[in-house]
């Protein structure tokens, strides 16, 4: 039995391939950590919003937040606080942002819906045709998706 001949080329093209396997499955084995890290302080952030610790579920938020820019369900309950906080403008920017990444959940819209409700108490929007017909769209939007699910 003969053992099979290597060449130089052929040993670096190997140890060039095995570089690439350990490359991603460092990739693989990070991205874990981080979405295990971004599961765990997501859980805890609703458990602190339920316990109506709302600065530590803000916090939370934001950690999560520094971390990724996809988490739809941290701009959504970021915006539950900074709409708790009378703070309308913030509370919209982010269900925005919990919209784009995730359009298809029903709830985002119903928040949107009661933020550009506040928002028309406001004196900047009060009677404002357009604004009103913003919101029967938003609605209609929730509603459309809540049969869909």
């Amino acid at each position: 039995m003969s053992l099979p001949k290597f060449s130089i080329k052929n040993i670096q093209s190997l140890n060039t391939k095995l570089a690439d396997i350990e490359q991603i499955e460092n990739y693989f084995y990070n991205n874990h950590k981080i979405a295990s890290y971004i599961y765990k302080k997501l859980n805890e952030a609703f458990e602190f919003y339920a316990n109506s610790d709302y600065r530590i579920s803000k916090i939370a938020c934001e950690e999560i937040m520094r971390e990724t820019t996809i988490c739809d369900k941290a701009y959504y309950l970021y915006s539950l606080l900074n709409f708790q906080n009378n703070d309308y403008d913030q509370a919209k920017d982010y269900i925005l942002k919990a919209i784009s990444v995730n359009p298809n959940v029903p709830d985002y819209y119903f928040v949107l819906a009661n933020i550009e409700l506040a928002l028309n108490n406001d004196m900047r929007f009060l009677g404002n045709k357009y604004h009103i017909k913003s919101i029967e769209s938003t609605i209609n939007k929730a509603l459309q998706l809540k049969e869909k699910n």
